[in-house]
């Protein structure tokens, strides 16, 4: 069983390995500098340029994956290659070969070289990939691109969704232990009624390309029944088939980050929040009667998750994800088969363990 505190620890966990991961792997060829001389300034971003006789080259980096990176996306190297070329004074940055995250890496790699102009900053340049001239000055590309919303030499794809809306269905696992002091007809019943299944709903705003707010309601739903069953409640005892019912909920903020926003890419997405975790257990005795007894409570609880989405469309992604969710009552509100409500209060050891393992498969809608 999870100790009083282990729910918060969890997540304060997870959430320093959300915000405070590496970023890229720095391999410098041909200069030096020191990120004390980094500063801002107007230069040139281009792919795949031809040298011309009118380039002198400055230097080479490489930005790769430096093992357990999170602050690796594109945005985040373009500044990288920004304020190295600012520091270097060069002129144009020309992107020679880059990678977008995939299944090996979540991180956007790449290969840039520096130059700096010798003459006219208006000399055309050829790029590898196209036969045509490119004749616009650094400071009309550099403008062009601010009107657009775009970074120089970047692609209008490559603008990040901002909004996300998700569902998931799977099963669900509760992870308390059963007590040892039951029969084993009891423990198969009870065993039954630990697993269930699962859904959840989310909706979720990205402030940049990897991290986001939002909200998300998930639900835990299990039942099972079995026949000749004598049950005894605030010293009142009845008989017949028993069919119980158990729903646990969450509903909370969350923090979310994944690998890359990016239409009709693939991308791995971690959540985590605090919020409202809500226990209702059902208790039916069918007999000649229909008799009702039920428990409830409520707590503070955690919630984390994991998942990868695959490109349906531009606007739709499928995937899996795996979810935990914690917390534990202390008390709860008994309502006995005559309708008396009284609240109970657990010792110290015997609180209810509302833990549970989901995995399941999920649709998202971004735009």
């Amino acid at each position: 069983m999870i100790s009083k505190h282990s729910a918060i620890y969890s997540l304060l966990i997870l959430t320093f390995l959300l915000t405070t991961g590496c970023a890229h792997q720095i391999v410098r060829s041909g200069y030096t500098v020191n990120k004390s001389e980094y500063r801002n300034c107007t230069i040139e971003i281009k792919k795949n340029v031809i040298k011309t006789d009118n380039l002198t080259q400055l230097g080479i980096i490489k930005l790769g994956d430096s093992g357990f990176s999170l602050s690796c996306s594109e945005d985040e190297a373009i500044k990288i290659l920004k304020k190295e070329g600012c520091a270097l004074n060069a002129d144009l940055i020309n992107i020679t070969e880059e990678k977008h995250p995939d299944l090996w890496s979540s991180c956007y790699r790449c290969t840039a070289v520096f130059y700096k102009y010798k003459t006219d900053t208006t000399t055309p340049l050829k790029t590898a990939t196209k036969d045509t001239i490119l004749k616009a000055p650094i400071k009309d590309v550099v403008q062009e691109s601010i009107q657009n919303h775009q970074k120089p030499g970047l692609s209008k794809s490559a603008v990040f969704n901002k909004f996300t809306l998700g569902t998931n269905l799977g099963f669900a696992q509760r992870l308390a232990p059963l007590p040892k002091d039951i029969s084993a007809i009891q423990k198969d019943f009870y065993s039954t009624l630990k697993r269930g299944l699962l859904y959840s709903l989310d909706a979720t705003y990205f402030f940049n390309e990897q991290y986001g707010i939002g909200i998300k309601h998930a639900g835990f739903n299990s039942s099972n029944s079995l026949d000749n069953v004598s049950m005894s409640l605030n010293n009142y005892t009845t008989y017949g088939k028993l069919k119980e019912e158990t729903t646990i909920s969450f509903t909370g903020p969350i923090l979310t980050f994944t690998s890359m926003r990016r239409p009709m890419m693939g991308y791995f997405s971690m959540s985590a929040g605090l919020g409202y975790l809500k226990y209702t257990e059902g208790i039916t005795i069918l007999n000649n009667n229909t008799e009702k007894a039920s428990l409830n409570g409520s707590t503070l609880g955690t919630y984390v998750d994991l998942g990868y989405y695959f490109p349906l469309s531009e606007y739709f992604y499928l995937g899996a994800q795996a979810s935990l969710i914690q917390g534990a009552l202390y008390s709860e509100k008994q309502t006995d088969f005559k309708g008396f409500t009284k609240t109970i209060k657990f010792e110290n050891s015997d609180f209810e363990n509302l833990t549970h393992l989901d995995l399941s498969v999920g649709l998202r809608y971004c735009w």
